[in-house]
């Protein structure tokens, strides 16, 4: 770095998003009290492969539907060819509807404006929620209907959480995660 070279962008509290190639977000607004009750209007879509068409059929019905061993009984996700828990190649691989009901597992709150479709929603928080069905089965997503701040207060690792459908169009929902209501 020479003198005259100021260095990366530092965003909000210290990031650095000239090195992930974004710019950092404008704070707007009151950044104690953050809350997302939806992350529409979708500025990407997903696109089911076939692979996933299951996933997404699942989430249109408001279903959450997982990938499981019909072998070993176990999940798998995202969805594989061959069972990551017993391997066994011949084992039939269906999805299967999980309760929705899950705990946080980690987060961390996303100010980096370089993703295409949520320039205009962060701050935002990025979840990993452990679904209860099965230790270690993990799904990212965000969380809505609760209240945060820039640095993630409140969002304590075991918050109970449960499924919601984010409409994004009439082929798409996306599930997402709130706290549960009982």
């Amino acid at each position: 770095m020479t003198s005259q070279d100021p260095g990366p962008t530092v965003g909000p509290l210290g990031t650095h998003a000239g090195v992930v190639g974004g710019v950092a977000a404008p704070l707007v607004g009151d950044v104690d009290k953050l809350m997302h009750t939806t992350m529409a209007p979708y500025g990407i879509t997903p696109v089911p492969s076939a692979e996933l068409k299951p996933y997404w059929d699942g989430a249109k019905e408001g279903k959450l539907v997982i990938q499981r061993c019909q072998g070993c009984k176990s999940y798998n996700h995202p969805p594989v060819f061959v069972c990551n828990y017993c391997g066994d190649r011949d084992a039939e691989l269906k999805f299967e509807q999980v309760s929705g009901r899950a705990t946080l597992y980690t987060h961390y709150i996303c100010y980096d404006t370089s993703v295409a479709g949520f320039e205009e929603k962060v701050p935002y928080a990025v979840i990993l929620v452990e679904l209860e069905e099965q230790a270690d089965l993990l799904l990212m997503s965000n969380i809505l209907n609760f209240e945060y701040d820039a640095l993630g207060s409140g969002l304590k690792m075991g918050l109970p959480l449960e499924v919601v459908f984010d409409k994004v169009n009439d082929d798409i929902s996306i599930p997402q995660f709130q706290p549960r209501s009982n």
